[in-house]
């Protein structure tokens, strides 16, 4: 158990190549505290191949090597065109969450852009949807954390707290990802917890330096060493007593030219640690 205010954890987004075991073994080698499966095809877990019998397998690994599953990441957005097959998808990731003993379930904010409907009209029909998941969540003692992302309908702090108000459900929060908001240039790190500090359960924590072709962000860096303000945003995580997962959603599964896993998680391990400790002084 970290002896800081706040967990650390690897994704493995960053872990493209191996098994579940291997990529367990190798965030738990870093010495984080936590794993967040990214659930896909390609995926090291998919919750639509997921089984009783695998997730025995992967609990008990994941307990000898010290690791709590934090949190999976399915990738179900279509809210609109495609409600029901969305919900269903997003249970049966809280399913396997469950199973694993896992807190969190990361959601998508839905797809931005939705053939005749507003945004606001859009937000409107996933605050909808997204009741029957908190209800669905909270009856497996999991909660739906929405991700705040690039190309979806929570792309802001002001968005995603709008859905989260209007769906005024206690099982589904906020996944704060810092990067996409610095990168949609709404807001400024007061500005975002103002907004949504009482709703945070999960922090997925990246860096980036420069700015990319596309005007997007640049290349990955560990947290603390690009250009993304993040220990001012560490300093407003222990202010506000978070003490749930800073998750390195490392992009290596993108970007297979970004460093090794074994190199890159125990850096990014030591610079969370030492963020969060300075932050705690």
């Amino acid at each position: 158990m970290s002896p800081f205010p706040m967990k650390f954890a690897g994704h493995t987004m960053g872990t493209p190549g191996v098994d579940v075991f291997r990529a367990i073994d190798i965030v738990a080698e870093a010495g984080m505290d936590g794993i967040e499966f990214r659930s896909a095809a390609d995926g090291v877990i998919h919750e639509a191949s997921f089984t009783p019998e695998l997730g025995a397998k992967v609990l008990d690994h994941a307990k000898a090597a010290g690791l709590e599953v934090c949190s999976v990441c399915p990738y179900y957005q279509d809210y609109i065109g495609a409600r029901d097959a969305t919900v269903a998808g997003v249970k049966l990731a809280i399913d396997m969450a469950a199973a694993l003993e896992c807190p969190v379930v990361r959601i998508s904010g839905g797809r931005e852009q939705n053939e005749g409907l507003t945004a606001d009209q859009a937000r409107g029909v996933l605050a909808d949807a997204l009741k029957q998941v908190g209800d669905y969540a909270a009856d497996h003692g999991v909660t739906g954390a929405i991700e705040t992302h690039v190309g979806t309908l929570c792309y802001t702090s002001a968005q995603t707290l709008d859905v989260i108000e209007r769906t005024a459900h206690p099982a589904i929060r906020v996944c704060l990802d810092w990067a996409f908001i610095a990168q949609a240039g709404q807001d400024t790190v007061e500005s975002c917890f103002e907004r949504l500090a009482p709703h945070i359960v999960h922090v997925h924590a990246k860096d980036f330096t420069g700015r990319g072709p596309d005007d997007k962000v640049g290349r990955q860096a560990i947290l603390g060493e690009g250009d993304l303000g993040w220990p001012e945003v560490i300093a407003q995580l222990v202010a506000i007593g978070y003490e749930g997962y800073l998750s390195d959603e490392y992009e290596k599964h993108w970007k297979r030219e970004l460093p090794e896993p074994t190199d890159w998680f125990p850096r990014s391990r030591a610079a969370m640690a030492r963020l969060v400790a300075d932050a705690a002084l």
